[in-house]
């Protein structure tokens, strides 16, 4: 059976049919838990909904809801109920993917930033009208500082991976052990990083400029490291004679790990399709 665009439109249509009910309750519990938040800022902050709260909500609530919705996207192939009638369909492995792309890249999105700015601009005009706090509204608009979009395009392009390949993998709680399995990534790339910065950084000599007398007249006697947040740079200090911080420095990871982070980046996400692909269609034949 070919790929068929004819096909990707009919599946389209009916997934929207069975499940218009589901789509309005989950939009409704979305608006609940958006206006929530925003309006017990409203409530409990001095300056109210401040602007950089509505920038972090409408940002981390954008790249969790298509991380949560993506793994959900093959959810008739996990319940028993659904899974025949899903595999009966006169469609392709690929077709039945392109479709969920379209409502995980498209659909989805489009329906939470409607549903925030909805929620977000009445608890906005709370905050102004009633509590009169003078802040600016945030609607996905690039700030003074400009707007990292190859990052955020980044992040949720890893996460769109990961939560397909899990929807298309885990039969049964796709949704928890999609987030269990992001978790592991995460912590297993701080873990990574941070043993390499420890072991790189541990024999590290102290420079003249390093045993220099502090403003207050303490010796600097000692390196000590911390813990790294990303492959970008790394962190350490010296210490006095009590273990007490006499400087803080950064440092630039060595050119090989940002070579490896950034392969890792890209390749990841890619075979991650490759396995979501490879599942559906082994779920075709079994």
């Amino acid at each position: 059976m070919h790929f068929s665009f004819q096909r990707c439109v009919l599946l389209f249509r009916l997934q929207l049919v069975t499940d218009r009910k589901l789509f309005g309750y989950g939009a409704l519990a979305l608006f609940a838990i958006l206006i929530s938040f925003l309006l017990y800022y409203v409530y409990r902050n001095d300056d109210g909904l401040y602007y950089d709260k509505q920038k972090e909500v409408a940002e981390m609530g954008f790249v969790l809801f298509n991380f949560i919705m993506a793994a959900w996207c093959f959810r008739s192939l996990h319940s028993r109920s659904t899974r025949l009638q899903a595999l009966m369909l006169p469609v392709t492995a690929v077709e039945r993917f392109a479709v969920g792309i379209f409502f995980s890249v498209v659909i989805f999105p489009i329906a939470y930033i409607l549903v925030y700015l909805l929620s977000a601009g009445m608890a906005f005009c709370i905050d102004d009208r009633i509590f009169q706090s003078a802040n600016r509204f945030y609607y996905f608009q690039p700030g003074p500082m400009g707007f990292d979009w190859m990052g955020f395009l980044g992040i949720n392009a890893t996460l769109f991976a990961i939560g397909w390949a899990a929807s298309a993998t885990y039969r049964r709680l796709a949704v928890p052990k999609a987030i269990a399995t992001l978790a592991l990534v995460f912590l297993s790339i701080n873990v990574i990083n941070d043993t390499c910065g420890e072991l790189l950084l541990k024999s590290l000599p102290m420079t003249e400029s390093m045993k220099a007398l502090s403003e207050d007249g303490r010796l600097p006697e000692a390196i000590r490291t911390y813990s790294h947040g990303s492959f970008s740079s790394w962190s350490f200090g010296t210490v006095d004679v009590n273990n007490w911080t006499v400087r803080n420095y950064t440092v630039d990871v060595p050119a090989p790990l940002k070579w490896l982070e950034s392969g890792f980046g890209y390749l990841v996400p890619l075979a991650l399709l490759v396995v979501t692909v490879l599942k559906l269609r082994e779920q075709e034949l079994s």
